[in-house]
């Protein structure tokens, strides 16, 4: 078995987790960056968001604590995202049009955005369009978070009961630790 461990100048974080197949970590600055608004982290079932989420009429029938996957486009981010957000979206990741570096983020300014946000790099989000329109039932897991800037897609193993999928961080920021567990259950049929 495999651990990883990390830790961040500045901010302790103290991360031990089993090295898992199944688990992909995309590479900050060359896979994907973050946006210079909202926060925090979140892990959640990705779902595609059709017309660019430029209002709030595309996010109708959008499932509230998913993480919304919105083409780049007709809106500036941060309006995508605040419409994401106040469609109930945990996290949005917005798929890059031009072949740009994603390294350059997502500019704008919200006050009112805390969710995260990040915008992938053009080869990935059409794959990842693709698969989510081919296969809408399907979920497909990711972790996003701003602090430390990091994406994270959980890929489905198929075991005989169950999928299991578990990562716990400990973090001491301050005098707080913060624990978090993911565990998602197969239907047998």
């Amino acid at each position: 078995m495999m651990i990883r461990i990390s830790f961040l100048v500045g901010l302790l974080v103290f991360a031990i987790a089993p090295a898992r197949a199944g688990v992909i970590v995309y590479t900050p600055d060359v896979d994907f960056g973050g946006a210079s608004f909202g926060g925090g982290e979140a892990t959640g079932v990705a779902e595609y968001v059709p017309n660019y989420g430029a209002t709030a009429a595309d996010f109708a029938g959008f499932t509230a604590g998913h993480i919304a996957v919105i083409d780049r486009g007709v809106v500036f981010f941060a309006e995508k995202v605040q419409n994401a957000q106040d469609a109930g979206a945990i996290g949005v990741i917005v798929l890059d049009a031009p072949p740009l570096n994603p390294s350059l983020g997502m500019g704008g300014s919200s006050a009112t955005i805390i969710i995260p946000s990040v915008r992938i790099a053009q080869s990935l989000g059409d794959a990842l369009r693709a698969e989510l329109l081919a296969n809408p039932s399907t979920p497909i897991v990711f972790h996003l978070s701003l602090s430390p800037l990091t994406l994270e897609r959980f890929e489905a193993v198929p075991e005989p009961s169950a999928l299991i999928l578990s990562s716990i961080m400990l973090g001491v920021a301050g005098a707080g630790w913060s624990v978090r567990t993911l565990r998602l259950k197969r239907k047998v049929a």
